[in-house]
């Protein structure tokens, strides 16, 4: 995470809108009223050199480049 007050992210392909509904009332309201922005994502582990929460991946871009990419779930 790039800090505390880093309030949304972006899909690191597609550029989709990731928040979080919970961050803050303005931000449940955007999440409801916007279909596009998006809650769930994949994104980097603790493990990965720029630490966890640092690339963001939506949904269908994961699924669009996971062999190419060799990606993995983590448990």
């Amino acid at each position: 995470m790039y800090s505390d007050s880093w309030e949304h992210d972006h899909c690191e392909f597609c550029w989709a809108k990731f928040m979080d509904p919970a961050y803050s009332e303005e931000h449940r309201a955007a999440v409801e009223a916007d279909p596009a922005i998006l809650t769930e994502g994949y994104t980097t582990t603790d493990e990965h050199s720029q630490g966890a929460e640092y690339h963001w991946v939506c949904l269908r871009c994961f699924e669009d480049f996971k062999e190419r990419f060799r990606w993995e779930v983590a448990g």
